[in-house]
């Protein structure tokens, strides 16, 4: 089966998301595959790249990657087979050479802090959001739960091409961890009332039959908060939006309490192809 991808660069949040990953790598049964990328284009304009600084930052690199691994395999006892590689170039570059030959289930990320967006944009690694594979952003401290509840936000037009191209990766979640997928669909329904949504409901039902899905109806003008509505009363384990057509997860800079517990759940972008 396709692999999980992590790109570590040392920090806590990407030590959480590899984590994070060998635990989802158990659950489904798939390799992971840890990147470390030295990116000289963020080098200090002061600090001359010479052989013997390179050398030792490949081995610093290798070693502590050496060590992850060995945690990981410990961690979930020598189930899933955990793979190491230090490249040197662009992040951006690099992660996706690697994501072109491996096609990954999912590029996993981790991120930190109650505003994790805004440190995603300012990091090297916010560029892989770019990626046109699935991204999970993994908050730091957060651990693996198995997707009993799955919260998918999208509009009409999602429905009709994104959603149509994830049904695999969808599907193999719902199986595996046996979840709920709900479908929110946030638009103007101001003129799709009683019977005509329900006969909408079912014609999308029918074209996602392998998905099982509910679909839940949300008069709001931003499909994030029309999200936040829903999460306030169906706490979910993944949320998974389309960054092409709504920020990544932008209810986790809400400064509102009444969202404040939301600001652990991982969410997956999916490209609409």
């Amino acid at each position: 089966m396709k692999p999980l991808v992590v790109p570590v660069n040392f920090s806590p949040s990407s030590s959480c998301a590899a984590r994070y990953a060998a635990d989802l790598g158990e659950a489904l049964q798939v390799e992971v595959h840890l990147i470390h990328v030295i990116d000289t284009t963020y080098t200090s304009t002061d600090m001359a790249m010479t052989q013997e600084l390179y050398n030792t930052m490949v081995d610093s690199a290798k070693d502590l990657l050496k060590k992850m691994q060995a945690d990981l395999v410990q961690r979930t006892h020598n189930k899933i087979t955990v793979h190491t590689l230090v490249e040197v170039g662009t992040i951006f570059g690099q992660i996706k050479e690697h994501c072109d030959r491996l096609q990954p289930i999912a590029v996993i990320l981790g991120a930190t802090g109650p505003t994790w967006e805004k440190f995603l944009i300012g990091s090297p690694v916010g560029s892989l959001l770019r990626l046109p594979y699935p991204v999970l952003v993994v908050p730091e401290n957060t651990s693996f739960q198995k997707f009993r509840h799955i919260a998918l936000a999208c509009d009409g037009n999602d429905l009709d091409s994104g959603l149509l191209h994830s049904i695999g990766l969808l599907k193999e979640f719902r199986q595996r961890f046996r979840a709920q997928i709900d479908i929110i669909t946030v638009g103007d329904w101001k003129t799709w009332k009683g019977e005509s949504f329900h006969l909408l409901s079912q014609a999308w039902k029918a074209r996602l039959k392998d998905l099982d899905p509910e679909i839940h109806q949300i008069q709001e003008s931003r499909v994030e908060e029309g999200l936040l509505g829903y999460l306030a009363e169906h706490p979910a384990d993944l949320v998974v939006v389309f960054p092409k057509k709504h920020r990544i997860a932008e209810f986790h800079t809400s400064q509102s309490r009444k969202f404040a517990k939301h600001s652990d759940i991982p969410v997956l972008s999916l490209h609409e192809s």
